[in-house]
């Protein structure tokens, strides 16, 4: 088998990523818990679905595109969703998105009320910010714990995302409405 096809050889089971029966962090390992968690806050309105939807998204969009270090690490495949086949390349993505701290974070700590942005939009927007940089810093990384940096990286950029994306009364900007008064 290529060398992609070798890595995902040695993956735990779909169903043992979906039903928390794999080794992992506490409260990490059970994808099917943490989604439900997150559909329940859905429900009861505490949460709005984009902003882990765009974490997600933008976590496997990274997943599918960021080039991987095969081998002994003297080369690089670029677009792995499509390296050695859609089915290997889904399967690559589906486990990042599984495995790990990155569903915990995408659904749970990403929309936690108080350090999230308040408008819709700068809500996409910062599931965008923390899933890219969390595939990121967990592909290129040696860190224990990316998918939580990337939301407080993510959580440093809340002011800016809304100040830039909250609507303004009557069309000026909040310097231009005190000047007024």
């Amino acid at each position: 088998p290529d060398s992609i096809t070798s890595v995902i050889l040695q993956m735990p089971p779909a169903e043992d990523l979906i039903f928390g029966t794999h080794g992992g962090g506490i409260g990490e390992t059970c994808a099917m818990i943490i989604i439900l968690a997150g559909l329940y806050l859905i429900h009861r309105n505490y949460i709005r679905s984009y902003l882990p939807g765009m974490f997600m998204l933008a976590a496997a969009v990274t997943a599918a595109i960021a080039p991987v270090r095969t081998g002994e690490g003297l080369s690089w495949q670029w677009w792995p969703l499509t390296a050695e086949g859609l089915e290997v390349g889904v399967t690559y993505v589906a486990y990042h998105l599984t495995c790990g701290e990155l569903l915990l974070a995408g659904w749970l700590l990403a929309t936690e009320m108080t350090s999230r942005p308040v408008t819709a939009s700068a809500q996409a927007i910062f599931g965008i910010l923390c899933g890219a940089a969390a595939m990121l810093m967990r592909l290129y990384l040696d860190f224990p714990i990316p998918a939580y940096a990337a939301v407080l990286l993510g959580n440093t950029f809340t002011p800016l995302l809304d100040a830039s994306v909250r609507p303004r009364a009557l069309k000026r900007t909040p310097h231009e409405f005190y000047e007024k008064i």
